[in-house]
């Protein structure tokens, strides 16, 4: 089981009128994840925003769609890629909410 991240955006996205402020990481990465990112291109951050769509939720549950999650603020970008680390492969929650990158 992992524990939730929640990574408050300093730039809001705007997804169907709403402001969505924070986005939240509750799943680890999959292989379903992991072979979408490679498809959509070979460089890292087109990869990286792919995984970022696919397991970053509003705090309401909702999805966001890749043109929103290609429209996150640079900064906030680098404050996402760190939070969701702990949710890809070759990096491991432990219970404090940290990450270990022990097999």
């Amino acid at each position: 089981m992992v524990t939730p991240v929640q990574v408050v955006l300093d730039v809001p996205l705007r997804s169907f009128g709403e402001e969505v402020t924070t986005l939240v990481f509750s799943r680890r990465s999959n292989l379903g994840d992991m072979k979408a990112a490679r498809e959509a291109g070979a460089d890292d951050v087109t990869q990286i925003s792919v995984l970022i769509q696919r397991l970053a939720r509003t705090v309401k549950g909702a999805e966001l769609s890749q043109e929103k999650i290609d429209e996150l603020d640079c900064d906030d970008f680098a404050k996402v890629v760190t939070a969701m680390t702990p949710f890809l492969p070759g990096s491991r929650q432990i219970p404090n909410g940290g990450h270990s990158s022990e097999s």
